[in-house]
């Protein structure tokens, strides 16, 4: 019941300063900066397992990589972290330089921010360390990256992704033609 309430509480804490952040953002563009792409990455997390997405958006605003992950993991916060790790990996196997990570999971945004190494081990909760480890492994072997918060209804496209692939067991990369192109389009 402890655990139960203290995911509810974070949950809720999340959720009021998402209220508030959003109350103080005009508007996020879905459009990266010239020479920039923008790695969305959400999870879904089902009754047995959840899957993480990282969705790839060039300077254009179009996107033109989305692949999927299954995770163990049934806490949000591992889950996002998990899915920014994927994200870095892919960025990194694809050779992308110059990405902006963004995750509508702020406390996950954070994790992987922390700059020091004495930092991450007092301040991050034992289930995420080797998460950031690993998403700072490859993030930083991307050239220029960095990793922001974006309001959950600008994170839609991700999140889709994540529970189309829940719901259909695909994993891995996927193929763009599966989706209309609405879903595609910034």
């Amino acid at each position: 019941m402890t655990v139960v309430l203290f995911h509810t509480n974070r949950r809720l804490m999340e959720m009021l300063n998402l209220c508030n952040q959003e109350n103080s953002q005009n508007q996020y563009s879905l459009q990266p900066p010239p020479g920039w792409t923008f790695c969305n990455t959400d999870i879904a997390i089902g009754d047995n397992f959840s899957v993480g997405a990282a969705i790839f958006r060039n300077d254009q605003g179009r996107v033109f990589h989305a692949c999927t992950k299954r995770f163990s993991y049934s806490d949000a916060l591992a889950g996002e972290v998990a899915a920014l790790s994927w994200g870095a990996e892919s960025a990194k196997a694809m050779a992308i330089n110059n990405i902006v990570f963004l995750s509508d999971l702020a406390e996950a945004v954070k994790a992987v921010c922390c700059s020091k190494l004495q930092d991450r081990s007092t301040m991050l909760h034992h289930n995420i360390q080797d998460l950031v480890y690993l998403f700072l492994d490859s993030a930083n072997l991307l050239g220029l990256w960095e990793a922001s918060w974006i309001p959950r209804t600008n994170n839609g496209v991700a999140h889709s992704v994540a529970k189309w692939a829940l719901d259909t067991n695909q994993f891995g990369t996927i193929d763009l033609s599966s989706f209309d192109s609405s879903l595609l389009s910034p």
